[in-house]
């Protein structure tokens, strides 16, 4: 997959507008924070569209993602009346960009890649295991709740995730970087949007920013301190 990082994007989008607004003060901050709001958008209306899913080389994998056992009350689904091992990652996976359709996940599945687990909810999944005839169904299923994902009919001991994150996944994968410790500087981290959607993406960003310098002063609401800040 080809990408870009955060700062690369940074350094572009500040380029332009000096480019423009000589005196403008930007922090790198703020103008990720408007990267972001963007891309949130312009990800989802792709999706909408279904070409983000076909496009393989823009998700990123996390390869071997530990489970854990839980118990229903955990899993949100006591209303299930058969006994089942239900799993649950044992961190929460790191966020995700949220398509049309959920979540921006490609797929999540066994780690030698020969299965497949399918997304639904804690509440359709109870109700599915409750049906007469529910014993015959042997498509394994998924949910995400608050960050974690939950598997009600699997006993693996992990599975791979593959999806658009909204940060850099190297903290995950690496041991020493759990917690508050991050292995890479906010510059350097990966961004994780298609690189066909950042011309029009850091378009939208410059004009909003340069739409502030551009708006009469208004001294009941100071918006370069807001930019400052």
């Amino acid at each position: 997959m080809k990408t870009t990082t955060r700062g690369a994007i940074t350094s572009r989008i500040r380029k332009t507008i000096k480019a423009e607004t000589q005196d403008a003060f930007i922090t790198d901050r703020y103008i990720f924070s408007i990267v972001e709001k963007h891309a949130a958008w312009m990800l989802r209306r792709e999706d909408n569209t279904m070409k983000i899913i076909r496009m393989i080389n823009s998700f990123n994998t996390l390869d071997y993602v530990p489970l854990k056992e839980v118990d229903k009350i955990a899993a949100s689904c006591l209303g299930i009346k058969s006994n089942c091992i239900i799993k649950r990652t044992i961190d929460p996976i790191p966020d995700l960009y949220e398509g049309y359709f959920g979540p921006l996940i490609r797929t999540v599945g066994s780690i030698d890649g020969s299965e497949q687990v399918y997304p639904t909810t804690a509440l359709q999944y109870t109700k599915l295991a409750n049906s007469k005839n529910f014993k015959y169904n042997k498509t394994k299923y998924y949910w995400i709740s608050e960050g974690y994902i939950y598997f009600p009919n699997i006993d693996w001991d992990a599975v791979t995730v593959d999806g658009i994150f909204k940060d850099d996944i190297s903290d995950y994968k690496c041991e020493d970087c759990k917690g508050d410790t991050a292995c890479l500087a906010a510059q350097d981290r990966q961004f994780n949007v298609p690189q066909y959607l950042l011309g029009e993406l850091e378009n939208f960003v410059r004009q909003e920013i340069l739409a502030l310098y551009q708006t009469p002063a208004d001294p009941t609401n100071d918006k370069q301190n807001l930019i400052r800040g």
